[in-house]
């Protein structure tokens, strides 16, 4: 997503430029007219001059109406607004990635309003770019609603696909798939030691009914992360409904 900021001052811009846009052609064409008594310009140039500051007028305008709209939509305060002025911002983007980005922000909107389903639907719409815009916290947002939703296999299939292990072990942990969630953990731990990584071993080794092997990754935990010693009791206290209860409010704050 388009950091708000950055969406405003762009915005701004390209508004105050759109608002200029008609006095700029009413100019353009004063000094033409004004132009054909002092250099004698013909009046077939002139038609065709005319045309063309009407063509590029017309270009500058189109290019600024996305900007427009979404800067409407982040200053509107009643949420049929915001939605539609999203939406109009997307339909006159003469471009696919900048529709693709201002689709996101639809999507953050709807996610921030608790529907779920309809932030599911907008990012579907644009889930190829997560990765090309560098935006992959928008994919683990769709796994994470996936996931919440007990959707476990579209959650695992994004979370494969954004080659997120760390969400992707607790996925298996909710769907009681322990074996995966063991081999998961483990290719964490092989390439670098993780407090997280060996509680969530210790998780699922409780659930697999190996205490001496969850015990052992319980003080593997402690010694990388002694601060964390009572959240990793608590872990292991509710090692059978723990993630799921993390996971369970689509928009509980972790």
């Amino acid at each position: 997503m388009l950091n708000n900021f950055f969406i405003g001052l762009y915005s701004d811009f390209f508004a105050y430029y759109a608002i200029f846009t008609p006095i700029f052609i009413i100019t353009a064409v004063c000094m033409l007219i004004s132009a054909t008594k002092t250099i004698k310009l013909s009046k077939k140039r002139f038609k065709i001059s005319t045309i063309i500051i009407g063509i590029i007028s017309l270009i500058v305008l189109q290019q600024t109406l996305p900007y427009i709209y979404q800067r409407k939509a982040l200053t509107a305060k009643k949420s049929s607004a915001v939605i539609n002025n999203y939406k109009r911002a997307i339909s006159t983007s003469p471009y696919k990635a900048q529709k693709a980005m201002i689709q996101i922000d639809l999507g953050s909107y709807y996610y921030r309003e608790q529907k779920p389903e309809l932030a599911l639907d907008t990012f579907d719409k644009v889930y190829k770019y997560f990765k090309t815009y560098n935006i992959e916290n928008y994919g683990i947002v769709v796994a994470k609603i996936h996931l919440r939703q007990q959707n476990f296999e579209k959650a695992i299939e994004v979370l494969k696909e954004m080659d997120k292990k760390d969400l992707l072990a607790i996925a298996y942990i909710i769907n009681e798939d322990f074996d995966k969630a063991l081999t998961t953990v483990n290719e964490i731990l092989t390439k670098s030691e993780n407090a997280d990584a060996y509680i969530k071993r210790a998780t699922i080794y409780l659930n697999m009914n190996k205490q001496d092997l969850a015990k052992s990754d319980y003080f593997k935990a402690i010694a990388l992360n002694e601060s964390n010693r009572a959240k990793y009791i608590e872990i292991l206290k509710n090692y059978k409904n723990y993630y799921k209860t993390q996971y369970a409010n689509p928009f509980k704050e972790e």
